[in-house]
């Protein structure tokens, strides 16, 4: 009777090691899902690159206000980065939304990497940027909000500060950013 109450624990051990290693599960989002996010990614975009904050703001995640200690210091901030970018010389001429990826359970919402591939004029050189936008929103559905991805995949441990809830083991997309030659 003891080797199979052995045999019966190491199964379940084994199991239990297996559910842990298991990624975390992705969802697809639906065509219309995706259309949307595009497009409000592409808006929201605009609205940066025209400096409309109202607008950025309105779509942020609250987790970055919280981040930088409340809503009026993040758009403090936000105004002095783009100042600053003007400032640098730096111009958007364009930029393009991909196609959103999976989503991923991060507790009571659900997490998706959308790409976007922009090109900059930076003192006079163009700059063809290759960054991601998270996407996040309630499970089950409900308004999205964003968070810039672009400085994430140097420093991972923000999303997470962002979303701790969300995976660990979730694939981040690839940032780039390659001059373009004339």
């Amino acid at each position: 009777m003891i080797p199979f109450i052995r045999h019966m624990v190491a199964g379940l051990l084994f199991c239990l090691a297996c559910a842990i290693a298991i990624p975390a599960e992705a969802g697809v989002l639906g065509k219309a899902d995706a259309d949307f996010l595009r497009r409000d990614i592409d808006a929201m975009m605009s609205a940066f690159q025209q400096g409309d904050l109202d607008a950025v703001l309105g779509k942020t995640h609250p987790s970055v206000f919280k981040l930088a200690g409340d809503r009026d210091e993040f758009q403090r901030i936000t105004r002095q980065a783009l100042d600053d970018l003007s400032v640098r010389g730096v111009r958007f001429l364009s930029s393009e939304t991909g196609v959103p990826g999976d989503t991923y359970p991060a507790g009571d919402e659900e997490v998706c990497f959308v790409p976007v591939a922009s090109m900059l004029e930076v003192n006079g050189t163009r700059v063809k940027t290759t960054t991601f936008m998270v996407a996040i929103r309630p499970v089950g559905g409900g308004e999205w909000t964003y968070l810039d991805g672009s400085g994430m995949r140097k420093d991972p441990d923000l999303l997470y500060t962002l979303l701790p809830a969300l995976s660990r083991d979730v694939p981040l997309p690839p940032v780039s950013f390659d001059p373009v030659e004339e």
